[in-house]
């Protein structure tokens, strides 16, 4: 069974380390809510919600990766624009044919895949300058294989 290990995630700034685990509470919550076929009620909130977090993430993870000179940090900003451009795109697609099962699964795929890839591929480049990490992490893991199993039977957004 495949498990999503929160600590593969951790990039030793409690800071971003807190932020990233809230965007992934609101991902796996959401990805429930499209599950059961209401996805669509949260969708504005959703957006909303990326759209403010990633300002504020978005500032902080840049700033931290100055500020260590992380190898990673043009990519990064170069990243955050493009996620801010997708959004965008999501969103005047929402303003003009409306909320959707199928737009709510196209958001939550598409986004929460970069979000992962992006700590998985970007911010983790910081665990290589971050002076302080701690001798052990506690460990946490949310099973998303049923989620994502569930998700693809009702609603097809994880498609082969």
């Amino acid at each position: 069974m495949k498990r999503w290990n929160l600590d593969y995630y951790t990039v030793f700034i409690p800071e971003l380390d807190e932020q990233h685990k809230k965007l992934f509470t609101h991902m796996v919550e959401f990805i429930e809510l499209v599950r059961q076929g209401t996805g669509t009620e949260e969708l504005i909130p959703l957006l909303n919600f990326l759209e403010e977090y990633s300002k504020e993430h978005f500032a902080a993870e840049e700033a931290a990766m100055a500020q260590y000179d992380c190898r990673t940090k043009e990519l990064n900003v170069e990243e955050h624009r493009n996620f801010g451009q997708r959004l965008a795109a999501f969103k005047a697609e929402l303003a003009e044919n409306g909320a959707s099962l199928d737009l709510a699964g196209r958001v939550h795929k598409e986004l929460y895949l970069w979000f992962i890839g992006h700590i998985a591929r970007i911010d983790k480049a910081l665990c290589e300058v971050v002076d302080e990490k701690p001798a052990k992490t506690i460990h946490q893991s949310i099973d998303i294989d049923n989620l994502t199993n569930k998700c693809e039977k009702r609603s097809g957004i994880w498609g082969e």
